[in-house]
């Protein structure tokens, strides 16, 4: 994984049975999350309780299992997360969203996996995240609920919708510089990069809008899901 290490489930498993709690809170900020293969399901949920149960003073988490998400409302109620990425659907079990659960009471960066249509009214409650300056989507389906909810959030500079390769570049709502779209051809490296050096799309998309600001790039003057023919912006 470009360099990086990668340990699975079980070797981490193993690793909080031989170490003190303490340890992990204090060394493990950075966590992701996958649905493993070759694992019974009911073997990984109960390793990963024990997992987040140690893992308390995480500040970045990558969810991307349909397994972990429901018990994560549950176990990180009290971690300072900060950076958070999941398909918040799953992250309730099916019942309505609730941005006022404690899980977001810090988040300042939040990439939603979601990729199923919800009333528009369930996300409403992004405005109401104290935190929030970046949020990240990759279903163009989401778009319609989504964007009349992040206009109204008071703090956010970013939004990122995250395309295929080779559609990238600078979009807008309304003239809206935050609104952009990029690639993440692999999302586990870039991850890893950001976790490891602080660099990875949330600065890339940062670095877009600083540049459209000072006028380096021209914009469209519409929030639209590919470049034009002849567009050679990426």
């Amino acid at each position: 994984m470009d360099g990086f290490c990668h340990f699975t489930v079980d070797i981490v498993y193993r690793a909080i049975t031989r170490k003190p709690a303490s340890f992990f809170h204090h060394a493990v900020r950075n966590l992701f999350l996958e649905d493993p293969r070759g694992t019974r399901p009911a073997d990984y949920i109960a390793k990963m309780h024990s997992i987040l149960a140690v893992c308390t003073g995480i500040s970045d988490l990558f969810a991307d299992s349909s397994l972990a998400a429901p018990m994560l409302t549950d176990t990180l109620g009290v971690v300072p997360l900060d950076h958070l990425t999941v398909d918040v659907g799953s992250l309730f079990d099916g019942r309505m969203m609730d941005f006022s659960h404690p899980i977001f009471r810090q988040i300042t960066h939040l990439e939603v996996l979601d990729r199923s249509t919800r009333e528009a009214s369930e996300w409403e409650g992004l405005a109401s995240l104290p935190h929030l300056t970046h949020f990240a989507f990759s279903s163009p389906n989401l778009y319609t609920a989504l964007i009349p909810a992040l206009l109204t959030c008071p703090l956010l500079e970013c939004c990122v919708l995250i395309v295929p390769l080779g559609l990238s570049g600078s979009s807008l709502v309304a003239d809206d510089i935050r609104f952009v779209r990029l690639s993440r051809p692999d999302v586990h490296a870039d991850w890893q990069r950001g976790a490891h050096t602080g660099e990875n799309y949330w600065t890339q998309a940062d670095a877009l809008i600083v540049a459209t600001r000072a006028g380096e790039r021209t914009a469209p003057s519409a929030f639209d899901w590919g470049p034009k023919i002849g567009d050679s912006r990426g």
